[in-house]
Order: C-alpha cells, then sequence, then structure tokens
C-alpha cells in the first residue's frame, strides 16, 4: 500500500476521511479515502485529523482549506477479506480517457461501470496480483473491492 498513492488522491479534492471499524475483540482497524474510497491503515498509530495531515504532508497555512472527517466504517460494506455473495471481475487492460479522467471498463452483473485508474494507484505495487471484486450492500448497491 502506498500512502503517498493515498495523499495523492486525497489532496486532489483537499479532502480526507478517516473511517474507524472495531473488529471482533475490540481492535481497531482504520481507513483512510476521500470519501470514494477506502484504503486499510496499517504499521501506523491510531490517526486522527491532525495526524492524517502531517501524514500527508500538508502545511499548516493550508489545512484551514481541507476537509476532515474521522467517522465510523459505512454501515452495508463488507470490509472483510471474502464475501458469500462477491463475484470476481476480470480485468482487462483497456483504459478510456473522458473528462481529463483515466477510467477503467469493468464488466459486472448489472452491466460496464467505470472506475478511475487513480483509485488503484495505492495498490499499483501488487498490481500483478490484484484481484477486483464486484460486492453489494443490503440495499442492493453495487461497490468494488480489490
Amino acid at each position: 500500500m502506498k500512502i503517498k498513492s493515498i495523499a495523492a488522491i486525497c489532496k486532489k479534492g483537499k479532502q480526507v476521511v478517516l473511517y474507524n471499524r472495531y473488529e471482533s475483540g475490540g481492535t481497531l482497524q482504520q481507513y483512510i479515502g476521500d470519501g470514494m474510497t477506502a484504503y486499510p491503515v496499517s504499521g501506523l498509530p491510531e490517526l486522527d485529523e491532525e495526524s492524517i495531515l502531517t501524514i500527508f504532508d500538508v502545511p499548516e497555512k493550508q489545512r484551514e482549506d481541507w476537509f476532515v472527517r474521522v467517522m465510523d466504517a459505512p454501515e452495508g460494506i463488507n470490509f472483510e477479506d471474502t464475501d458469500a455473495n462477491e463475484k470476481m471481475i476480470e480485468r482487462d487492460n483497456l483504459s478510456i480517457i473522458f473528462s481529463g479522467h483515466t477510467l477503467k471498463p469493468l464488466q459486472t452483473r448489472r452491466g460496464l461501470v467505470f472506475i478511475q485508474s487513480r483509485y488503484l494507484s495505492p495498490v499499483s505495487d501488487v498490481l500483478d496480483v490484484l484481484e477486483l471484486y464486484e460486492r453489494f450492500t443490503p440495499n442492493g448497491t453495487p461497490y468494488i473491492v480489490a
């Protein structure tokens, strides 16, 4: 996981969301994202609003321009390694550039969806073995996990 790539995603919109999820036994697992993504945090102490901006190298004078939110992990999103109802998505090397964004088309059970390639950059160190899966929230909203 590349923290600098996560920082670049968050810096684009000057927004960072820290998701807190308590696992069985009370262990805290944190995730960092921009409101559209969530990447697991490992090997760092518990993060808060100040510490994440420090890690992202946001200068003191620019911090007031940032939106930082700490919240519980969203209900209905399965953060576990597997889900009984997930389906693997085949990846192609095809990319499309639209409105200045590089998009990767993914064939899901509900049709074609597009994700921005930059959202895969934090996991580029394992991209050759990375698998994408389609999952659904309890109310039927699809989401992609790696």
